[in-house]
């Protein structure tokens, strides 16, 4: 392995950030084990709950590495609409295939709403992560064009800006105002492209040790929240924030494990390789998502709520993040084949 420092390196792809995004997948799936696999709310005991609460204190900052990581990229991006084709087309799959499933293998009840809706995955936010995904990739060339022609001191203003934001949200009720919503929707994506584009063009240099060692002490600070939040109201609301996507700390962490990557280059090899694993990511996203497959992914494929409050459920709940996370791996390498026979075909 070794460091960015030729011209030619900086055009290269940056495997560290490509292991990075795949990293965020796997967070991601660690989140809904935690929420729709039940095991947050099912602890058996205090110290249990105090283990699952850490452990989503570490997975907090997959969403916004996502964003981050568009912003990062897409900043030096030509604008091309059709960009947004394949991402629709993928969701269209996986909407139709898995929902297939749930109604003709686990027999769940398709309404026409349903099937409708399917179509129109940004209009009917179905999908909230591609529903914003998406509206932030049409408005990156406004977004583009103010990071671009923007002086130093300007971007700076811009971050600091985001930080204010984050801390604001939750405590001068902006949240209302912008319904930000924890981080769910565009606003706040809007804002962390600005801190993408913002490293990709005014990155700080810290040594890569001191930004694991920021990302370890801001997320275990997340996790003290918790308590805070159960001792004191006024504490949580006015200084430490609800623990969400747009809680300061939890942007800290996501921009220091950033930077504690980037600039990272593998041998060419080991770069195609983790490629080939991060082209899946978005499939991996979906295959957890698909409206009538969620039930029965967790219920009858995975039982989750065997394991609840056992002894071995924390072992349980990753041995189930990485049985979903290779199933949706799998089944997006069966996608991109059939678009690959399809696209041939045409």
């Amino acid at each position: 392995m070794q460091t960015e420092t030729t011209p030619k390196a900086k055009k290269q792809r940056e495997g560290g950030i490509e292991l990075l995004r795949i990293f965020a997948i796997f967070l991601i799936t660690c989140v809904h084990m935690l929420n729709f696999g039940g095991f947050l709310g099912h602890a058996a005991s205090d110290f249990e709950l105090s283990i699952l609460r850490l452990l989503y204190a570490f997975f907090m900052i997959a969403v916004n590495i996502f964003v981050i990581i568009t912003g990062f990229f897409m900043i030096h991006s030509k604008f091309r609409p059709a960009k947004l084709i394949p991402l629709w087309f993928s969701v269209l799959f996986y909407g139709f295939f898995l929902e297939a499933v749930a109604v003709f293998y686990f027999g769940a009840d398709l309404k026409f709403y349903d099937f409708l809706v399917t179509f129109f995955p940004i209009t009917s936010n179905r999908y909230w992560f591609f529903t914003s995904y998406a509206l932030l990739f049409l408005i990156s060339p406004l977004l583009n064009l103010i990071l671009l022609n923007s002086s130093k001191r300007q971007l700076n203003c811009i971050l600091i800006g985001v930080f204010i934001f984050s801390y604001a949200a939750k405590r001068f009720n902006v949240d209302e105002i912008t319904q930000l919503v924890g981080g769910y929707n565009l606003i706040w994506f809007i804002c962390l492209y600005f801190v993408g584009g913002y490293l990709s063009l005014n990155a700080p240099r810290y040594k890569k040790w001191q930004s694991v060692g920021i990302y370890l002490l801001a997320t275990f600070a997340l996790w003290g929240c918790f308590y805070i939040r159960d001792i004191s109201w006024f504490i949580d609301k006015f200084i430490v924030n609800k623990c969400e996507y747009t809680a300061p700390l939890a942007l800290i962490a996501s921009i220091a494990i950033f930077l504690s990557v980037k600039g990272i280059i593998f041998s060419e090899k080991t770069t195609k390789t983790i490629m080939f694993f991060s082209s899946a990511v978005f499939g991996i996203y979906l295959f957890q998502e698909a409206f009538l497959f969620k039930p029965f992914l967790y219920g009858e494929i995975l039982h989750t709520n065997d394991f609840w409050g056992r002894d071995d459920s924390i072992l349980y709940l990753f041995r189930s993040v990485f049985i979903v996370f290779f199933l949706g791996f799998f089944t997006d390498m069966i996608r991109q084949i059939l678009f690959k026979i399809f696209k041939a075909e045409i």
